[in-house]
């Protein structure tokens, strides 16, 4: 009992000695983080905040920086690492950011209109009420970020990482997406109008695959070269949108418009168009609908390229227009007068 009593004796002490090691260790690096702010704190030029307009920041470390209300709109804020510094109503509007680090930075209400924020790092940092309208975020990095009550009107996204961000409702139009990375997105009711989300120059497809576009406005967009696998576009409004060299393959139009739009050269196998509007769409070469379902889909004023008008001379290889191998349809499903449906379509009763 007594060589018991001693055992359980030891094994307390050695944890007691373990907790006061981690209290020893915990002081040390709340120490040190301290001692970090503060020393990025003296950097700072008395007055500032919020006097910072003709601040020299350039490749400095402010972690963790008070700079609450700062004027820095005209300081040199290049390169500077900013993590979870305080920039809540910070006016950096027209500066200098690119290559700064802002991860886990509070910018509540912060101006940043019209700056320069190219390949910046935003991870973790609260943009709540913040204004970035017109700024150049070409390849930025706002993995995860919630950008709902961000401004974002005519800014360029261009090659950025917006993986998993919450743009739902946001209103985007004339931003320029190409070549960035949107997977997983959730942009449900988001305004797109006028949004460029891809160009045949850019060797880098947009990726949307997975994000979700419910019920977003993506009226006279460019579609060109984005890639949207798997993607819920479902009421989508695309009157008017560009889709060339676009991949829409097994994605969720239903009940989406597609009026007056232009595909050619695009992928819409396996995508379910049921109920989707098709008024004066024009599907020029090499457009695939192999396998989509179709039920209740309007396609009766479809312009659809035919090989006889086609000039064989401009071509590579056979011409190749509308491919509707395997499509399905139902009683509901309006085609064109005299509309030559495939052998290999399948009509069914759709509940």
């Amino acid at each position: 009992m007594a060589a018991g009593g001693a055992a359980a004796c030891r094994a307390s002490e050695r944890r007691l000695v373990m907790r006061w090691r981690l209290l020893v260790l915990l002081g040390l690096v709340v120490g040190v983080v301290t001692l970090g702010i503060y020393f990025a704190q003296r950097q700072l030029p008395f007055g500032c905040p919020p006097a910072c307009v003709k601040v020299n920041l350039r490749n400095t470390v402010m972690r963790g920086v008070n700079l609450r209300g700062a004027q820095l709109n005209g300081a040199v804020v290049a390169g500077v690492d900013l993590s979870h510094a305080d920039l809540r109503e910070a006016n950096m509007g027209g500066a200098d950011l690119s290559r700064t680090t802002f991860n886990g930075a509070d910018l509540r209400g912060a101006s940043m209109q019209g700056a320069n924020m190219q390949g910046v790092s935003l991870i973790g940092a609260d943009l709540s009420g913040a204004d970035l309208r017109g700024a150049n975020l070409t390849g930025a990095n706002l993995t995860g970020v919630d950008l709902r009550t961000t401004g974002l009107v005519a800014v360029s996204l261009e090659q950025a990482r917006l993986i998993n961000v919450n743009l739902e409702g946001v209103d985007l139009s004339g931003v320029r997406f190409v070549g960035a990375d949107m997977r997983g997105a959730r942009m449900a009711g988001a305004i797109m109008a006028g949004c460029m989300l891809g160009d045949l120059r850019t060797p880098v497809a947009t990726n949307f695959q997975g994000a979700d576009l419910r019920e977003v406005d993506l009226t006279g967009a460019s579609l060109t070269n984005a890639d949207l696998s798997g993607t819920n576009l479902r009421q989508a409004t695309l009157v008017g949108a560009n889709l060339e060299q676009t991949s829409l393959y097994g994605a969720d139009l239903r009940g989406s418009r597609l009026d007056q739009a232009i595909i050619r050269h695009s992928d819409f196998s396996g995508a379910r168009l049921e109920g989707a509007s098709f008024a004066n769409t024009r599907f020029r070469e090499n457009v695939l609908f192999s396998g989509v379902r179709l039920h209740r889909a309007d396609l009766s004023l479809v312009d659809v390229l035919q090989a006889e008008d086609v000039d064989p001379t401009t071509l590579d290889g056979p011409f190749i227009g509308l491919v509707l191998d395997g499509i399905r349809y139902d009683a509901e499903t309006i085609w064109p007068e005299d509309f030559p449906i495939p052998s290999s379509a399948v009509r069914e009763r759709y509940e």
